[in-house]
């Protein structure tokens, strides 16, 4: 028979199980403490965007709906554009399958667009740091010069709309006389200045080699130029009767005010100024301001059912979780 451990041995080892035990504990209670946290913090999130919503009028968002199977369609494709395109950008500068981590894209983009801008970047640092096993050198280094690939695709395409407005017949006409031609050209200026600044100081910007931010400006590019192409689209299958060159004045305007910095609740004001700016122009303000409604409605909808499947995903994740305890290694 193998003879019984000393007692100092046997102390240790019953410390051992002892600390083992407690941290076990811990570790139990605080993954605990973390789901519960997230859960709430998503439930917040959903009580804001369902007030806001709310705000809007379910029945006044129902009645606003254009009746085209097409309108949603495209809707799909425009919401989707964003998570899918940056799901090929990851892909490629982390090197790991993200299409199977789309939902978190998706999730991503509702925290920008639905609460505010840049958190949703800041909750991918976070996961990509958990559930990718990067350094959070690699993570930081690669979301900051996406972002900035990505505004400085953004002000070429919103800089392509203005010269567009200004050179398309009928263009700024459109929008009434709110808005005067230098009003347009001061903005080009401001935006094709950051864009020189970006270039001329693109060595301490950027981590990443030139051909990789080639790559991502041309990707966000494309994406941005397929988005112009299904928003007009979108707007004109619901009012086929309003002249393009006030799609292509709506969707510059749109660009522009997406690039103002500081502004809550964009869409809002876009909305806002939209409609204001084609008041006395003879377009019917009713039926225009009911298709631009139905758009914002479906995409907080579309925010809202994306923080409301993450929620149920965490809380059924952490119901399936056995209990374990650490083997103190």
């Amino acid at each position: 028979m193998r003879p019984l451990p000393r007692s100092p041995d046997l102390g240790r080892l019953i410390a051992r199980i002892v600390d083992s035990v407690r941290r076990g504990s811990r570790a139990l209670a605080a993954s605990r403490w973390s789901r519960s946290l997230r859960l709430i913090l998503l439930f917040a999130v959903i009580a804001v965007l369902g007030e806001r919503i709310h705000a809007i009028g379910l029945e006044t968002i129902w009645q606003a709906l254009p009746a085209a199977p097409v309108f949603y369609l495209l809707f799909v494709l425009l919401y989707a554009s964003l998570p899918i395109s940056e799901a090929v950008i990851y892909a490629r500068l982390w090197r790991r399958p993200m299409w199977r981590h789309l939902g978190s894209l998706f999730l991503k983009q509702a925290y920008n667009f639905g609460i505010l801008a840049y958190a949703g970047e800041s909750w991918l640092a976070l996961w990509a740091r958990r559930h990718l096993g990067l350094e959070v050198g690699t993570v930081l280094r690669a979301i900051k010069d996406n972002n900035i690939v990505s505004a400085f695709a953004s002000n070429a395409m919103t800089l392509a709309l203005l010269l567009l407005i200004l050179l398309f017949p009928g263009g700024l006409a459109a929008l009434g006389t709110a808005i005067a031609p230098l009003a347009l050209l001061g903005a080009a200026a401001v935006l094709a200045g950051i864009m020189v600044a970006v270039l001329l100081f693109r060595r301490r910007i950027f981590s990443l080699p030139r051909p990789a931010l080639l790559r991502l400006f041309a990707i966000h590019l494309a994406r941005l130029a397929i988005v112009v192409v299904l928003q007009a689209l979108q707007w004109a299958v619901a009012l086929p009767d309003v002249p393009l060159s006030l799609w292509i004045a709506l969707i510059g305007l749109q660009f522009v005010i997406t690039r103002l910095p500081l502004v809550p609740n964009k869409d809002l004001v876009f909305l806002a100024v939209a409609l204001g700016l084609l008041a006395g122009t003879g377009v019917d303000e009713g039926r225009l301001a009911a298709v631009l409604l139905a758009s914002l409605g479906l995409a907080q909808l579309a925010h809202l059912a994306v923080f409301v499947l993450s929620g149920a995903r965490i809380a059924g994740r952490g119901a399936a979780e056995p209990i374990a305890i650490a083997d103190g290694q």
